[in-house]
């Protein structure tokens, strides 16, 4: 009981605190040797900072079964070019995978630091500890890698294993492994696309 507790209380204390604000964009274009990303100088980007790139996932949450579009990050890239607009990226050699059209992009747009201290969710009335676990979990894994949502399902089957979400969380881990599993054994870059006209940044 002193265990599932500990983790309880580790999964709750989930900070919203954040010294940067982020900026969002996608892949709109993939070129051999370069990356088109709809961010420039216009969103607050320079020349090589860093942009995360980040793939589409659909969860489902194991307590109410609805759908939502997330991500789950795939590395990171310096911007080569930036244009006003654009900006072309060259070395994707810290992506874990291939880059594909549709893809967020992040970076960090640094603001000035708020004061006050960190908000933590308050339980909600009525809730069992593993109903209350679970979800933290759940909102935990949300933008984090496979193997890391992947870990979070795990420890709420050991913590909890007569839960009657056990169940849920299976289909969820299975899905996440299956992924994770067809990602691994994909082979690396993708055929590289005809070369179009040449795209500049201004």
């Amino acid at each position: 009981m002193a265990h599932r507790i500990v983790i309880l209380s580790t999964l709750l204390a989930l900070t919203t605190a954040a010294a940067a604000a982020p900026v969002e964009g996608v892949v709109v274009r993939v070129d051999p040797g370069e990356v088109i990303v709809d961010l420039g100088r216009a969103s607050g980007l320079t020349a090589d900072k860093p942009i995360q790139l980040y793939r589409r996932l659909v969860v489902t949450h194991p307590i109410t079964g609805q759908k939502l579009e997330d991500r789950f990050p795939i590395g990171s890239a310096p911007a080569a070019e930036v244009g006003d607009l654009l900006t072309i990226v060259r070395d994707v050699t810290g992506l874990e995978r291939p880059p594909e059209v549709g893809d967020f992009v992040v970076f960090e747009s640094v603001r000035p630091p708020t004061t006050g201290a960190p908000s933590t969710p308050t339980p909600t009335p009525g809730r069992r500890p593993d109903e209350e676990a679970l979800n933290a979990i759940y909102l935990r894994s949300l933008g984090e890698p496979l193997s890391t949502r992947i870990e979070l399902f795990e420890s709420f089957n050991k913590a909890f294993p007569t839960s009657p979400f056990v169940d849920p969380v299976g289909v969820e881990l299975n899905t996440l492994r299956a992924l994770r599993n067809d990602l691994r054994g994909s082979s690396g870059a993708p055929k590289p696309p005809p070369r179009p006209a040449e795209l500049t940044v201004r």
